[in-house]
This record gives structure tokens, sequence and C-alpha cells, in this order.
């Protein structure tokens, strides 16, 4: 079985139907929005039934145990191999990496950045299998398969938590899906003792901060970042973590953006809201246009993709931004 579909020809003003296939997929095959070529059909496996191979953890693998990093072939993209963590991962901590369907099928960059920071900081990463959480289900109205997924997901992460794992989501829409839906979906001690342990990403990484293990060697400034804070983050009520965290490089400054792109789940995506979801987006990029930071950062995969389109230049996850800045890397969002 297939652990990862094969790169897609992505494009920053490609129609967001055509790029995100894995929402169109859970759409199960409804219209998104206007496209020249046809949409992607579901994915060619079960999601979940195997782990991506960036991750550098075969569903053989022990916690932590290494995996040889097989050679790039001719066109490769670098971010779909293999990992091997460095030594000493776990002085930190553990977590099992929700890594959710946009990452594993339309942005493994940002799984990538994940795990590389986790690592740069110690943490051991495990990457138990897991199906979608079941937010477009729920957002459709079926509550039945949104159930299932919930169950399906809390018996897999029940397991890492017992093993003494907290789960990390590098997604809004899921980390809320698995805090604040699943003890109403599956409610019982199980569901609670796997909700106590799920942090954001940035949450978490805020946390190892506070707990003095967050490396703070820097190689090069972020300068101006506009962070786009998600709707989904905002009613986690955590404050901004990922501010909070970037604000830790020299030479770099955050303005918060406290509005919604439009596409409230899967709504803006479909050919109908198409106008109505970038008039609820304009006012957001009103202040983008005016800020004209050197950079723009969004935890939500889903407003990434409005932004991008809408200005013609890339979002990056603020894990990729921390990324970058550990490594001595520049990111530019220039429009």
């Amino acid at each position: 079985m297939q652990a990862l579909l094969p790169a897609l020809p992505i494009h920053a003003t490609a129609p967001l139907g055509r790029r995100f296939p894995a929402a169109h997929a859970a759409g199960k095959g409804r219209p998104c929005r206007p496209r020249r070529h046809p949409t992607p059909g579901p994915p060619a496996r079960e999601p979940g039934a195997a782990r991506p191979p960036w991750l550098g953890l075969s569903p053989g693998c022990q916690l932590g145990e290494p995996e040889p990093a097989p050679a790039l072939g001719d066109g490769e993209d670098p971010r779909r191999r293999s990992q091997t963590p460095p030594p000493g991962v776990g002085r930190s901590g553990r977590v099992a990496l929700f890594y959710t369907t946009p990452v594993e099928f339309n942005a493994p960059g940002v799984g990538v950045a994940a795990v590389r920071v986790l690592w740069r900081n110690g943490v051991e990463v495990t990457c138990p299998p897991q199906v979608c959480c079941g937010m477009p289900a729920l957002d459709g109205g079926d509550v039945a398969g949104a159930t299932r997924r919930a169950r399906r997901n809390l018996e897999s992460l029940g397991r890492a938590v017992a093993a003494g794992c907290d789960v990390v989501v590098p997604g809004p829409s899921c980390s809320r899906m698995l805090k604040h839906e699943y003890p109403r979906l599956v409610p019982g001690p199980a569901t609670e003792q796997v909700v106590a342990r799920v942090h954001d990403l940035s949450q978490y990484l805020v946390k190892l901060h506070g707990e003095g293990k967050l490396e703070r060697t820097f190689a090069a400034p972020l300068g101006r970042v506009a962070y786009h804070a998600p709707c989904h983050l905002r009613v986690q009520e955590i404050g901004f973590k990922a501010r909070d965290v970037l604000l830790l490089v020299p030479g770099t400054t955050v303005g918060v953006l406290e509005r919604c792109t439009g596409m409230d789940g899967t709504w803006g995506f479909k050919n109908e809201f198409y106008d109505a979801s970038l008039a609820v987006a304009r006012p957001l990029l009103r202040e983008l246009d005016a800020i004209r930071p050197d950079l723009v950062v969004s935890d939500c995969p889903l407003a990434a993709l409005q932004i991008e389109q809408a200005r013609g230049a890339p979002v990056y996850h603020p894990v990729e931004a921390l990324l970058a800045a550990y490594e001595g890397r520049a990111l530019r969002s220039a429009a």
C-alpha cells in the first residue's frame, strides 16, 4: 500500500479544489472551487493505514527507532523521504504526532519541519496509526462518520498516551476537534485521558520553553512577521503560542491578525460560496497589503491556501519559520 501520494504540481494561484485533493475526498466528490481540470479523487489507500515515510518511522518501528534514509531518486521531492532521528532524542519528552490529513497529502513540508524542530529540542516523535480527525464529516452533518473516525483515533492515541506520550497536532481544526468534539462524540474516561494530553504544536513548543528545554540558538532572523491567528485556534483560548515562540528569534517582530479568511471548514471550498468566502477574507487581505510583511505565517492550512491564492505569495506554517531560523535560511512572502 502507498504510504503517501506522489507530489502534485502545486501553484500559488491554482484553484483550491485542485490544490487540496484531501478536502475533495472528504467531501465525497462534491464540486469545490472553480477548476480547469478534474479534481483528484479519494486517496488510493485507506487513510492512516501506513505512516508517511518522511517521519522516519515505519509501521514496525518502536518509539524513536531510527530507519535508514533511502537515496533520493531523480526528481524526488526531498520532503517526502524518510528522516532518521538524531542521537539524544527523548531527553525532553515523547510525543505522538497527529500529523493531520492536509499535512499527509498536501503539505509534507510542515510534517518534516515539525519532526525536525521536535527532534532538535530533544523530543522523541512517534506516529501512531491514524485517520482523518473527522472534522469534514462533522462539518457536513455526518455525525456517525465523525464518531467512527474519533473512535479509531482514540484507540490508537490512547495506546500512545498510556506509553507516556503527549499528543501534538500541527493543525488547529484538528486539535480543536480532538480537544472539544471528541469528548462529545465519544464521552468517557478513556477519551478524557487522551484529550488531557493533546497540544497544538506551538502550544507544546511554548511548554518546552517554559520548562527550559527549548533550544534558542538561532542562525537567522525572521524579520517582520504577520501571523494570522486562525479562528479554530482562537476558540481554544490558549493565547497566541505561535507568536510567542517566533518572538524568541532575535531580529523578529510579529504582528497578530485576528481576522477570518472565510474558509469555515469545507464551506469555503464549494463553488457556490467562492465569492462570499473571498468577501470575508478581504479585510485580512487589505491589512496584509498595508503591513507589507517579510513573512506571512498561519497555523491553518485552509487559511494559508486562501491567502496564497488571493495574494500570489507563499504562506508558511509557524514551525516552518522556526526551522528556517534554526537553520539560517531566509523565507519570504513578498506579494
